[in-house]
């Protein structure tokens, strides 16, 4: 696996076909390296998400279509500039990008191959100015120098990555902020035994957000979106609707089916200060 950023040293001479599936930054590109790399070059382009030349999101210019719509018709362009004659064709698969081009002959002679790619790097640099990139001088190889590729290794920015120390002190911090705001509720068990328990509140996550350290969001903010996101890859934990946060009562085990349930430690019975709100053999969650 290797980065391809548009130059010219990321030609094919020897290829038939280049294929561009779900090519994203790449994908006005394709039709550029295809008619660039050899007279013999041709293509097979699949779109998917709408990018411009430099990288950056493409802006929908006709707004009686949609997005989409008017990015096949701005690849298509593409493929017509770089002298192609294009079939586009609706593939039998399970998506709603389905749309793709063939690129399948030239329509000019090899002899104007001079003026097809003059023609093909002033519509480049054009695109550049239309979009307002700072766009300095083209790069010695002949292309766009304001390209950003994608990194060959993307960086997984979730809570996943997080130091699990982190994420235990953070979910345990959260659960003493809303526990500071007392309700009481309770539950009878099966043997008739009534229980009290302390629910804790229900803040807005900017309000807990502000009560936590600063030196933890910072940490958490690096790898994900945010508290919310932690918050709700903890449901077992917390009940996270309409940008507010409040511990999830536990569940029985007779009203609970998915994955975890029966398997996974019960969070409340080894860290509330009333311990579960139900007993071991009643809870959807181990007691250990």
């Amino acid at each position: 696996v290797r980065t391809i950023t548009p130059c010219a040293s990321s030609l094919f001479p020897q290829a038939d076909w280049l294929i561009g599936n779900h090519s994203d930054e790449l994908t006005p590109w394709i039709p550029v390296i295809a008619a660039r790399s050899s007279p013999s070059c041709r293509f097979f382009l699949l779109p998917c998400c709408a990018y411009e030349f430099d990288g950056s999101k493409y802006q929908r210019e006709d707004s009686s279509c949609s997005l989409y719509s008017d990015y096949m018709s701005y690849v298509l362009s593409v493929c017509e500039v770089c002298g192609f004659t294009t079939s586009i064709d609706r593939l039998r698969i399970p998506s709603t990008k389905r749309t793709c081009f063939i690129g399948y002959e030239r329509r000019h002679d090899a002899d104007r191959a001079e003026e097809t790619n003059r023609t093909i790097q002033e519509f480049i640099d054009s695109r550049g100015s239309k979009n307002k990139v700072r766009n300095g001088p083209t790069s010695s190889e002949g292309y766009w120098s304001e390209f950003k590729p994608r990194e060959g290794k993307e960086v997984v920015r979730n809570c996943t990555q997080l130091d699990k120390s982190l994420l235990e002190d953070i979910v345990s911090l959260v659960s003493r902020i809303l526990l500071n705001k007392r309700r009481n509720i309770s539950a009878t068990s099966i043997d008739g035994e009534e229980r009290v328990w302390n629910a804790g509140g229900c803040l807005m996550l900017n309000e807990v957000a502000q009560a936590l350290p600063r030196e933890k969001l910072k940490h958490l903010k690096k790898q994900c979106s945010g508290l919310q996101t932690l918050l709700r890859n903890h449901p077992w934990v917390f009940k996270v609707e309409q940008g507010a946060v409040q511990l999830r009562v536990p569940k029985r085990r007779s009203d609970l089916t998915g994955t975890g349930c029966g398997t996974k430690p019960c969070w409340f019975h080894g860290n509330h200060p009333d311990g579960c709100l139900l007993p071991g053999d009643e809870c959807a969650y181990q007691h250990l």
